[in-house]
């Protein structure tokens, strides 16, 4: 894939259903931190409360026009501007090189943060594509991401 057709845009709350609609897929919830699928009222609030912070970004990866998935960007605790990766593509659009094309458009639109992803051991498919795209292991499943 040449990038042809991808892009990233902020989301919005018209986005809620579709995030919530991937968020409750099995495939999703084997490597999240909460395995539980969300409740769609719990989700709506949460998918209102982080559009509404300022501290964090929230961006729906496309392809050809079509929402494929996302990338988040948290304020995570440490030393510095530094904020936590969270990434989740459609299962229609693994492997087709969107994740890494997405961790490459954050990182040059956060050149001056440190970014950092928590990855569960078992988690394969992410670790490589974590790392291949310039992030390294620390402890407990930690990897970063310098500027």
């Amino acid at each position: 894939m040449d990038g042809t057709g991808f892009r990233l845009r902020k989301a919005n709350i018209e986005d809620c259903d579709q995030v919530f609609e991937w968020q409750s897929l099995p495939e999703t919830r084997k490597y999240s931190r909460n395995p539980s699928p969300p409740a769609y009222k719990k989700h709506v609030e949460w998918m209102k409360e982080t559009l509404g912070r300022p501290s964090s970004y929230f961006y729906i990866i496309e392809y050809n026009g079509v929402s494929a998935g996302f990338v988040r960007l948290d304020n995570y605790q440490r030393e510095g501007k530094c904020k936590e990766v969270s990434i989740m593509l459609s299962p229609d659009y693994q492997g087709k090189g969107l994740a890494s094309m997405a961790l490459e458009a954050v990182r040059e639109a956060h050149r001056d943060e440190e970014l950092v992803a928590y990855i569960k051991p078992e988690n394969l498919t992410s670790i490589n594509l974590f790392m291949k795209c310039g992030y390294y292991p620390e402890e407990n499943g930690i990897y970063v991401n310098y500027p």
